[in-house]
């Protein structure tokens, strides 16, 4: 921590012990998106006059900082884990500059965030789920089944397109466990059942341009909706 030490005074070790128990304080109360931007901004005032050289290395310095407050105080809540910390960079959109996030993995449970300078909020997902999906798309037979990271009205919907197999679509940023996908599935064939032997009018559903979207998430009975 070369950079970062010598910008927070090399002399005053005391200083930095602070610093960092600073961060790991806030880290425990939840705030790591919040620290995360923070020192970003911060960095890039500090280093605006200085090379991209001499920034990389000091934010690398910073995420070092942010990992050893990570591994001290967060733990996987269902199994105790410490969480794997990796640091990432995508490019910045029209920019000449580098999005910076920190990625926080339970390996025991498949828990997956996200924190990202550029976001106001922490992304989150399970992977087990994201298994769960490709083991039934696989061994699926008329019934295809989708992921998608948000965008859903409800974690789960079936859309049915004339002369098209069903899909199966998964909201994984609304979804958080592998058998509710699997309950989901259940679902689905089920009223593809009921479609096939013209019995499904009571299954909530909402039509589309190019076919029908109905509901897994819930078993209101409602009159479907006609295309407007």
């Amino acid at each position: 921590m070369n950079v970062l030490l010598t910008t927070l005074e090399k002399e005053s070790n005391a200083q930095l012990t602070d610093f960092k128990k600073l961060i790991s304080e806030k880290v425990q109360q939840g705030k790591l998106l919040s620290v995360l931007q923070l020192l970003m901004k911060i960095t890039r005032d500090l280093t605006e006059e200085d090379a991209e050289d001499f920034r990389n290395e000091f934010i690398g310095d910073l995420m070092e900082l942010l990992k050893d407050a990570c591994d001290s105080v967060l733990k996987c809540r269902n199994c105790c884990t410490v969480f794997r910390f990796r640091h990432c960079k995508n490019p910045r959109d029209h920019q000449n500059d580098e999005i910076h996030a920190i990625e926080l993995t339970c390996e025991g449970c498949g828990d997956y965030f996200t924190f990202a300078e550029d976001r106001e909020r922490v992304s989150y997902f399970n992977f087990n789920v994201l298994k769960k999906v490709d083991n039934l798309r696989r061994r699926g037979r008329g019934l295809a089944i989708k992921v998608t990271l948000g965008g859903l009205v409800e974690p789960a919907l079936l859309k049915v397109n004339n002369g098209e197999w069903p899909v199966v679509w998964i909201d994984a940023y609304q979804i958080f466990k592998a058998e509710d996908v699997q309950v989901y599935w259940e679902r689905a064939k089920a009223i593809i059942k009921r479609i096939k032997l013209n019995t499904s009018n009571g299954d909530k559903c909402f039509r589309v341009d190019d076919g029908v979207v109905y509901s897994l998430t819930t078993q209101t009975v409602i009159v479907p909706q006609e295309a407007g």
